[in-house]
This record gives C-alpha cells, structure tokens and sequence, in this order.
C-alpha cells in the first residue's frame, strides 16, 4: 500500500512532521503533533520496512492492519503495526508496538522515553512532592501523582516523613539540572531461591530512574521508579519491588 510505504518512508528519515500530516483525523484529533513526535523520539534508529502482503490482512469495511519490522540496529525484527482507514485515501489511524489495538489511535511505542522526556518526570515528581513537604500533607502528593495505592503502600511514605521532619526545602530543582546515575533502562529483577535454589532475572515494563540534585548545601538523592499507564508514564513506587527514595545527603558520602 503505497500510503503506508510513504508513512514509513518519512519515519525512516526521522521527518515525523511530515508523517503525522498523513495520518487520519481520528489519530490527529485524539493526539497532538507534540506528543506523536515524542512518540516517535522513541523508535531512535528504527528502520521500518512493510512485511510481504502474505502477512497482511486484506481491507474489510475501510480498514486494514499492516505489519512492519524494523530492519536496522539492536530492535532488528521488531514489529511494528499500522492500523490504515480509508478516509478520501488510506490513512494511519495507529502506529504501535503494542501487541493489541486497545491503546486507541495515534502512535504510541513501548520503549524507554528518552531523557529529555525522564528530567521532565522526574523533576514533575520532586516539584509536586516538594510542595506536600511544605504542607505536611503526604494525601496531597499522591492525589497529584494520580491516587496510585501502591505508592501509598510503599516505603516512599518514610522519605516523606523525613524530608517534613527536618522542614527541607528543594524547590531549587527547578533552576539546575539532575546528574542521572547511568543510562534509563528498564528496571531488572533479581530473585534467588533460598538454599542454593538458582537465580532468576526478570525485565520489567518500569525504569528505574536514580541521580542527584546538585543542591547547597546538601545533595539531594532520588531513586524513583516510573510505570507506563497508557498514555503516560506514572509514579511507580511499590513495596518491596519498586522502593523509591528522595532523601538529602552527607556530600562527603559516596
């Protein structure tokens, strides 16, 4: 389908304006060119290639599903699916990764967002948890983050606690930058049997995001994990699994 190779043909060339002006109304009324192109941000060196028509399935009722593979790079093979509609012409109503078309249209890929996107989270999350510091109020924090219960359950609570017992202050975030502990990646679990029993690693859908503040006159340290809830990556703190801590250093301490 000649449409879906131009789509293609522009994502392959990193102009994703161009692409989103070929995609349908239903895609650019439920997604912003903004947040398509941050989609896209995550494909990084993807190139995308139609799969041969015996894969495809033929148009029923103004829509077809079409598969492509990244053929380039560490993701070679990677599916990539287009949902098309035929509205004055076939047009891209949804660019996935995903496995299932629930995710509804626009171009939405499961990847590691990149780390402009991570500083954005993070410093989002210090900023609104900063402000529940001020107030004392830990309900406030978590009404912002999106009433997550799990957050709630885990140890974060103690970092709040500590950070309104000693009346801290870390709105001065917002004026510097975050030194990042290596590079954003999924987070890995690591469980072992007990006696001997063998190891098992486990690779989430939550990256584990760590790094520094550069604060006077004390650091500040977070650990923070974040969890993709389509459309958006949300706070994802858990028990025992997803510890998150915001905590003010000695700056003699490693």
């Amino acid at each position: 389908m000649m449409s879906a190779e131009q789509f293609l043909d522009a994502l392959n060339v990193d102009n994703g304006e161009t692409a989103y002006l070929m995609t349908a109304p239903d895609l650019q009324e439920a997604q912003s060119k903004e947040r398509f192109l941050r989609e896209l941000a995550g494909l990084r060196q993807s190139q995308l290639q139609l799969a041969p028509w015996s894969r495809q399935t033929l148009p029923y009722r103004g829509i077809t599903v079409l598969e492509a593979f990244n053929v380039n790079g560490s993701d070679t093979g990677t599916p990539v699916v287009l949902e098309m509609v035929d509205q004055d012409g076939w047009k891209v109503r949804t660019v996935t990764d995903w496995t299932s078309f629930d995710v509804g249209p626009g171009g939405w890929f499961r990847k590691v967002p990149v780390e402009s996107e991570v500083r954005k989270l993070v410093e989002g999350t210090l900023v609104d948890l900063n402000e529940a510091v001020a107030i004392g109020d830990f309900g406030e924090f978590i009404d912002r983050a999106g009433e997550l219960k799990d957050v709630a359950r885990s140890s974060f609570v103690e970092s709040f606690d500590r950070l309104v017992e000693n009346g801290t202050d870390f709105s001065g975030i917002t004026q510097i930058e975050a030194a990042l502990k290596g590079p954003i990646d999924w987070q890995i679990v690591k469980r072992c049997a007990a006696f001997g029993g063998g190891c098992t690693i486990r690779v989430t859908t939550s990256i584990e995001v760590s790094g520094l503040y550069l604060l006077d006159p004390s650091p500040l340290r977070f650990t923070l994990f974040y969890t993709y809830s389509h459309p958006d990556w949300v706070l994802g703190c858990a028990p025992s699994v997803r510890e998150c801590v915001v905590e003010f250093v000695d700056e003699n301490q490693d």
